[in-house]
């Protein structure tokens, strides 16, 4: 099955999904474009409107300190190559040209149905039916919903605000 969220997105509760991956910067679309790859279902959830992380707000002035040539998807050139790009060129991209590199990774990958953008998870949590896996609250245009995941990834970064990340369930479980 594909990263499909189509149905989840109605607001549907307790659908379930493979993976849940709280955070739309670099990390996160990694791990969602190496799922995807492999068939497995996943939603990530950002409360921004658009994906990329800090490269969205925060380093819209600044540059990357390496070659973009060293800064780049493994599997998606920062643009295409000539025979003596990476020798010749040194060319150091500023944050607004970084962020359209992500988003044309989005695009590229197909990874915008994956994404449940201007959401907030509210909470992860173990599941209450003593399954394996976690429940992830989350809150979206006013409505608090829910889905099932047999994994949750975070990947909200470092310089990540604590209005953007969920608190995280810590009472013992006999699973534990």
């Amino acid at each position: 099955m594909l990263c499909s969220t189509g149905a989840m997105r109605g607001g549907d509760e307790a659908k379930e999904i493979a993976v849940g991956i709280v955070g739309a910067g670099v990390a996160g679309l990694q791990q969602a474009r190496a799922l995807k790859a492999r068939g497995i279902s996943c939603i990530v959830f950002d409360l921004a409107p658009r994906p990329g992380g800090l490269w969205r707000e925060n380093y819209v002035s600044y540059g990357v300190q390496v070659p973009v040539q060293l800064y780049e998807f493994p599997d998606f050139p920062y643009r295409p190559r000539s025979a003596c790009a990476d020798l010749c060129t040194q060319e150091y991209a500023d944050g607004a040209a970084v962020q359209e590199y992500i988003e044309r990774y989005v695009q590229h990958f197909e990874l915008e149905p994956m994404l449940s953008l201007r959401t907030r998870v509210l909470s992860l949590q173990r599941r209450a039916d003593g399954k394996a896996g976690w429940t992830i609250t989350y809150s979206r245009n006013g409505a608090t919903s829910t889905v099932q995941v047999d994994y949750a990834v975070i990947a909200t970064g470092m310089y990540s605000a604590p209005p953007n990340v969920c608190l995280l369930y810590t009472s013992p479980s006999p699973r534990d």
